[in-house]
This record gives structure tokens, C-alpha cells and sequence, in this order.
């Protein structure tokens, strides 16, 4: 680490005319008394940068860059694009820079075009690990990294004035084909003074040329590029506050590929695992990041992606821009070794620097060939080892597959989604399907993760209407847990995209388990194909709904218009979760029988089929939950006023039978919902720990401070505790049933949205403001797992069944 003042040469390597520079600035800034004095930054190796200071007058240092003195390669040193950069930037975004005061194209004051701007005061760290600072304080550093870069990729340069930075397309293939042409005019003086090219370099540049158009065909939308970000070119604020105070060197800035710049950071990643492995090797400075307290590079790509707008990287992505980064910068390496034999370069660490290019070009090889996702996984111990169940490699394999494609595609498209919604919404079609739901439907069949929630068994049953091949994975509902969890981590995205959401799952397998064959050719296989969704409609207005046996729609017997038999449905349902969705064709319905069975108790009700454009159906309104509407999943209440199914096509397994299929129903479901729970319970105490280790309050950061550390460490108690006792329910229900695993269900839905709900609240505090705002995901997060709290029957009927069990096997 270093103050910004600490970063000047003793004596003036590329020294500049300060009388005549003197003179400009009188002219052109503001008139100063005294003398001014400059001295030349020793770090950087491109554009030489000086301080100038004031001997009187109170005036505040001004930064000088300039281009290098001698020949430069074409468009390089364009200190004109720069500053105008810097201007775009400090006038139309929020993203820190120093304030621009002056540009000078005129060669004659100081031998090359300059430009000035102000002095930012702050820390500068030259060295990546940071030797100097505690774990919580390099995680504090990194984070705000990676906020800034976000930031910069947010910038709307249209408005900033930066239009015609921009190209159509190809951006891949320019960077590929400009810094190969660089590497081949800085190569030219190399050769003459007998520094060969490294074989490397062209084997990197060839596979490069190869792979630029696939990249260019996945780009996402054009963002402000800042082409050269990395930790050192970051000014820090004072301690104990870890912010970034201003990004310098915008020599590179283009409009083009986001992903360029993440490729680049986690090419600089690579190079301290370099450092860091030393003798021990590149995965041994990998493993030394967690110790330091610092983000893996997996980790600094997601934490990106949880703020970005721009396309995320997968791991082909990854390869290719960090592979281009180690690329380009060999190529750079190569033009400072190149002045620096012709005695024109800025720094005088130059050629030292510069022959660094050949390791940069070995790196970029070994970039090339690396998944950063899968990379990081291998350097852990495996979270399904730390259960206390025997997984299979098979079941290993699917949550790794699973993990990745949630982390690298499902987060990052969040505030993708975000996004179409609110256009939607300006365009009034609020409850119109996500398209980035169907490109993550897509993705998730060809990656085989399609309906893995179907059991062995339920998938034999679903074959008899799906060509007698058993769809899904056949995994047992202890093999499924820890990937449902996963799916909470982005409750909104992953379900749906997985085709394992509710309510759409329990109503598959009530048409599994109990419908006719022609039930399951109609409804089943469209859902199971994910061609349509469905609702279930269970809870009204009227009643306590926690006491099923009170529900009061009426279902009576009743013949159609052509003497058929049928029923005739008379009532509302509310908290009809899907029937907002415009692809809900199906409502299950649950009534009471009218005549004899009306007064059977539990044998009263049935459930029917019910086409959503059934004559007298009628959605009253959309509710919310806490202020959410959950478009385009809605939470509806709707109408019932002689609504007319027939026998055959409507009645589901048959009269009084709705009890029996609801418990059937609410078995699998309710570990399904704990365990989703659980996974977003963990992602906010992620975001909890990540606060704690960014924010500084009262002189030090939240981490340090044990009242942190006792809400920390109690969240964690309880999620373990609850994920336990959900495997244990799961256990039970694969092994005995799930009539047996009565008690340790009700356990589940007792203690899981609980301790959910309590680790979110957790989060929110620790989060001040910003944790009930709509900035982070934490108050959505809490509503949904309140809401748990009713949707799976309210807190005391669940103690009353695990106090009436445990009662029941009281001995003498």
C-alpha cells in the first residue's frame, strides 16, 4: 500500500518544461503566484504522469499526463480520448474519477499533448494480496472492486456523450486482431536487438482468432469498457474506510463487451496465484486466497454479476476474455520493452517490466484451457460431504452441474429479469411471461437438469403418458434436497427454470398418482414439457383455511348440456398462487361435496379439474404479500359462480377422496419449500457477511465487532440445524412414507421458515436502509419467508401435530 504522494520518483525520469508548462497554466486554468514544481509518478508504465504543485496561493496539486516522448504505435497514447472519458464520467455517472481541469493537444508546452486533472488523496495498493491489511480488510478492498467495475458497466454512455465510442459487433474480433497487430509492430525492434517471441504468443494468438466470433455471437448489450482495471489503477480512501475514491488510467476505454474487463480481472487473478503458489505451483496460490480473506476469482465473477446489467460470463467466457487479457497485456509488455530499448520509456523499471510478456503469454495458455467455475469448485471440500448422508457421484455430479448453472446463469439474470419486468410494466402488459425465463428453460434442458424434482417412482408413473420413458432424474427426495436448496438461492428464477416450481410440482403428482389416462395426456404431459402452468386452489376468504375440513366451496352434482354427468362449483378461493400467470390453462380445485357428503367430515371434499376458460371462472384480483405482486406469477383471488366440469374430465380420482391426495400432496412438497427456503436464507447470509466485511461503522468494520460476529454464528447454528432436521424428514418419508414422517414434516414447516426468517431479519439489520429498500434482494427475501409461515398452515397447527406425536409415544 502506498499514499498517493508516496508514489513519485525521486529524480524525474522524462523530465517536461515547467517554465513553459508554468505559462500554460497561467493562460488556460488560473493564474498562480510562486513557483510550480513537478515531479514524476514511478509507477505505471504507459502514459508518464506527474503531480504539479503550487509554492503559494493555496492552490490544490494537479495531476499531468501526458503521451511518452519518441514514436508511439498507432492510436496508442490518445490522451485526447482519455480525457474526454474522464469528462463523460465525472459530469453523467457516479463513478468515481478525478475531476478533469485542462486538455492541451499543443506539443510545444511539453513535447506531447497532456491533459490535467485534480489530485485525489487516498491509498493505492501496488501489491494484490495486501500484505498490509487484516482478511476482513482485503475482502472490504476486493468487494469495493468489484461494486465500482459494476458501476462502470452501468454507465449510460449513450447519455454521457460517448456515442460514437461504439461499434456494431465484432467486438472480440477487433480486440483479437488489434493486439495482434500491436504484438507484431512491438516484436519488429525486438527481434533487431535478438529478443525472440515466445512460441507461446502465437499459439495464444491463433487460439484467440479461432474462438472471437463464437464470443461476439453471446455479447450481451454494449457497455463502457474501461480496458485496463485492476487493483492498482484504484485509489482507495483513507482508512478505516475501504471505498473507492477514483478509477484512473482510461487510456483504454472503449464502448464494447463487458466481459473484457472481468476477463481481465481474472486474468490478474491467475498472476497472483502465481506469485502466491510460487515453487508449490498456480492451484497452491489459489488455495492461499481463502487464508488471506481474499474472493476467489469464481467468487469476484458472481459478486459481479449480482450487479451487473450486462451479459454474465459462463465458463467459456471466462476462458476466453481472461485468456485475451494475458494476451493483450504480453502484447503491451512488448511495446514497454520495445522503449524501453529505444530509450524512450516512462518508467525506470521498464525493461524489467516488459520482459515479463512471455510469462504473460504462458499464462494466457493455461487461461485458456480453464472453466473458472469448475476450477473453483475442485478447490473445496464438497458441501455435500459435510451432510451426513451418503451421496452418489451421480448425485454429486448433478449438483455441481446445478450449482454452476445457477451461480454463472440463473443469479446473474436476475436483474435481467428485473428489467423486463419494469418494461413490461411501462408497456402494460405487467403479467406477460419473462423471455429470459424461456432462454433459462432452454439452458436447463440442455443441461439436463430438467424436472429433477420426479422421483423414481413418480417418474414410472408419469411414463404412461410420456411414451413410456420416465421423465426427470429419479432422484429420492434425500438425493433432491440439497439441489432444491440450490434453487432457493434464486427463488424467482431457478424453480421455474428447472420446471420444479410450485405449485406446479404438487399438482403433477396429485395427475401422477390419481389421474385417468386421459387427465394425464391432457394436463400431465404439458406440464411435465413445461408447456403450460397450473394452480391450486385450497384457501378462502371466508373461512379459517387452516382448518381445512371448514372450506366452504360448493361442489354439487349436476348434469351438462347434453345430459352428461358433471358438477357445478359455487365459491371464491384466494392466495391462488399461478393463477396470474397468462400460461395457467389448469385450476385444482379443492370443495366441498354438496348432499349426502356434505356433513362426512374429511370424506366431504373432492378435487376438480377446472380449465381456467371455464365458463363463470373469473379472476377478481391480484394480491399481495407484503406489497409484492409477484408478476408474472401472482398470487390471485378468484370466482367460482356455476362453474360446470363433467365427471369424466373434472373429478379426480373420485368423490370425497381431496383429503387423502392433499396429505399425498404435501409430503414431498413441504421438503421441497424447507429446502428452497434454506437457500435463500443462505444467500442473505452471505449478503450479510458480505456487508459486514464492506462496511464501516463507529471506526472499524462490522466484522471486527463481536455483536456481528453473535448474529453471524447464530444464523448459522440455526440453518444447520433446520437443514438437518429437513434431511431427516426426507429420510423418513423415503424410507417409510409419508404418513410415518407425519411428525418430522410438521417439525420442518415449524422450524425452517423460523430460522429463515430469522437470519433474513439478521441480514436486514445489518444492512440499515438499504436491506428493506428495493436495492438488495433482503426484503423480498423476508416477505417470502414469512409468508412461508402461513402458506405451509400457520405455526400452532404444526406444534399441535409434533405435541400430539410426541404425546402419543409418552410411556409410562
Amino acid at each position: 500500500m502506498a499514499d498517493t504522494r508516496e508514489l513519485l520518483d525521486v529524480g524525474v525520469r522524462a523530465p517536461i518544461d515547467v517554465a513553459a508548462l508554468g505559462a500554460w497554466v497561467r493562460a488556460h486554468v488560473h493564474p498562480f503566484d510562486g513557483a510550480l514544481s513537478a515531479r514524476q509518478f514511478s509507477h505505471g508504465q504507459s502514459n508518464p504522469t506527474y503531480v504539479l504543485t503550487f509554492a503559494a496561493g493555496g492552490r490544490e496539486p494537479l495531476v499531468l499526463r501526458k503521451q511518452p516522448d519518441g514514436p508511439i504505435l498507432p492510436s496508442a497514447h490518445a490522451v485526447d480520448r482519455e480525457y474526454r472519458v474522464l469528462c463523460a464520467l465525472h459530469e453523467r455517472s457516479n463513478v468515481p474519477v478525478p475531476r478533469p481541469v485542462a486538455l492541451c493537444l499543443d506539443p510545444s508546452v511539453v513535447g506531447t499533448p497532456f491533459y490535467l486533472m485534480a489530485f485525489v488523496e487516498g491509498r493505492v495498493f501496488l501489491q494484490p494480496h495486501l500484505p498490509s491489511l487484516q482478511p476482513a480488510e482485503r475482502y472490504a478492498v476486493y468487494h469495493a472492486m468489484c461494486e465500482v467495475l459494476a458501476r462502470i458497466h452501468a454507465v449510460d454512455w449513450v447519455a454521457a456523450g460517448l456515442a460514437d465510442f461504439a461499434r456494431p459487433g465484432g467486438y472480440a474480433a477487433r480486440q483479437v486482431k488489434r493486439w495482434r497487430a500491436q504484438s507484431a509492430l512491438a516484436q519488429a525492434p525486438l527481434d533487431d536487438a535478438g529478443e525472440a517471441s515466445p512460441p507461446a504468443l502465437g499459439e495464444l494468438g491463433e487460439w484467440l482468432a479461432a474462438r472471437a466470433a463464437e464470443m461476439d455471437g453471446a455479447a450481451g448489450p454494449l457497455a463502457l469498457v474501461h480496458g485496463d482495471f485492476r487493483l492498482d489503477n484504484l485509489v482507495f480512501t483513507h482508512a478505516p474506510q475501504l471505498r473507492v475514491a477514483a478509477v484512473l488510467d482510461w487510456e483504454l476505454a472503449t464502448v464494447g463487451d463487458a466481459r473484457a474487463d472481468v476477463g481481465y480481472v481474472l486474468g490478474a487473478y491467475a498472476a497472483l496465484a502465481e506469485e502466491l503458489g510460487g515453487a508449490r505451483g498456480e492451484e497452491a496460490g489459489y488455495a492461499r486466497l481463502s487464508t488471506l480473506g481474499i474472493p476467489s476469482d469464481a467468487q469476484f465473477a458472481a459478486g459481479y454479476a449480482r450487479s451487473a446489467v450486462t451479459a454474465p460470463l459462463r465458463g467459456d467466457d471466462a476462458a476466453f476474455f481472461s485468456a485475451l487479457a494475458a494476451f493483450r497485456l504480453a502484447a503491451i509488455q512488448q511495446g514497454v520493452l520495445a522503449r524501453a530499448l529505444a530509450g524512450n520509456a516512462s518508467s525506470a523499471r521498464a525493461r524489467e517490466a516488459g520482459a515479463l510478456f512471455r510469462q504473460s503469454a504462458a499464462r494466457g495458455l493455461r487461461l485458456a484451457r480453464r472453466d473458472v467455475w469448475a476450477r473453483s469448485a475442485s478447490a473445496r471440500v464438497h458441501p455435500l460431504e459435510l451432510l451426513p448422508c451418503a451421496f452418489s457421484p451421480r448425485v454429486r455430479a448433478l449438483y455441481d452441474r446445478l450449482e454452476a448453472f445457477i451461480e454463472a446463469r440463473v443469479l446473474p439474470a436476475e436483474a435481467e429479469a428485473a428489467a423486463e419486468l419494469e418494461r413490461n410494466v411501462r408497456a402494460g402488459v405487467r403479467w406477460r411471461p419473462l423471455d429470459v425465463l424461456g432462454r433459462l428453460q432452454a439452458e436447463a434442458r440442455a443441461a439436463g437438469l430438467w424436472n429433477a424434482w420426479l422421483s423414481p417412482e413418480l417418474g414410472a408413473l408419469a411414463a404412461r403418458c410420456c411414451d413410456g420413458v420416465a421423465p426427470g432424474l429419479g432422484l429420492s427426495t434425500v438425493e433432491y434436497a440439497p439441489l432444491a436448496e440450490l434453487t432457493g438461492r434464486s427463488g424467482l428464477l431457478a424453480p421455474e427454470a428447472l420446471n420444479c416450481s410450485a405449485p406446479d410440482t404438487g399438482n403433477m403428482e396429485l395427475l401422477a398418482r390419481f389421474g385417468s389416462a386421459e387427465q394425464q395426456a391432457r394436463w400431465l404431459r404439458p406440464l411435465l414439457d413445461g408447456q403450460i402452468r397450473s394452480c391450486y386452489a385450497m384457501t378462502e376468504p371466508d373461512v379459517a383455511s387452516s382448518d381445512a375440513s371448514a372450506l366452504e366451496l360448493e361442489v354439487t352434482r349436476a348434469p351438462g348440456p347434453r345430459g352428461e354427468d358433471g358438477y357445478v362449483l359455487r365459491g371464491s378461493k384466494w392466495w391462488v398462487s399461478g393463477a396470474g400467470d397468462p400460461r395457467c390453462r389448469l385450476v385444482l380445485v379443492l370443495g366441498r361435496m354438496g348432499g349426502a357428503r356434505a356433513s362426512a367430515g374429511h370424506g366431504a371434499h373432492s378435487v376438480l379439474l377446472v380449465p381456467v376458460d371455464a365458463a363463470g371462472l373469473r379472476v377478481v384480483r391480484p394480491l399481495r404479500v407484503f406489497g409484492y405482486d409477484d408478476a408474472p406469477h401472482g398470487h390471485c383471488e378468484l370466482s367460482f359462480e356455476n362453474v360446470w366440469v363433467s365427471k369424466r374430465d373434472g373429478l379426480l380420482l373420485g368423490e370425497g377422496r381431496g383429503f387423502e391426495m392433499a396429505q399425498a400432496r404435501l409430503g414431498p412438497g413441504r421438503v421441497h419449500h424447507c429446502m428452497r427456503a434454506l437457500g435463500l436464507a443462505e444467500r442473505c447470509l452471505e449478503a450479510a457477511c458480505r456487508r459486514a466485511k464492506s462496511r464501516v461503522a463507529f471506526g472499524e468494520l462490522l466484522a471486527h465487532k463481536s455483536s456481528v460476529h453473535d448474529v453471524i454464528a447464530q444464523s448459522r447454528a440455526e440453518l444447520d440445524s433446520a437443514r438437518l432436521l429437513t434431511l431427516s424428514a426426507a429420510h423418513c418419508m423415503d424410507r417409510f412414507g409419508n404418513r410415518t414422517a407425519a411428525q418430522q414434516i410438521a417439525l420442518i414447516k415449524l422450524a425452517v421458515p423460523a430460522a429463515a426468517c430469522a437470519t433474513i431479519d439478521r441480514a436486514i439489520q445489518l444492512w440499515g436502509g438499504a436491506g428493506v429498500s428495493q436495492d438488495t434482494e433482503l426484503a423480498y427475501a423476508y416477505a417470502a419467508a414469512r409468508t412461508l409461515r402461513l402458506a405451509d398452515g400457520p405455526d400452532a397447527v404444526h406444534s399441535r401435530t409434533v405435541a400430539r406425536a410426541e404425546l402419543l409415544k409418552a410411556k409410562l
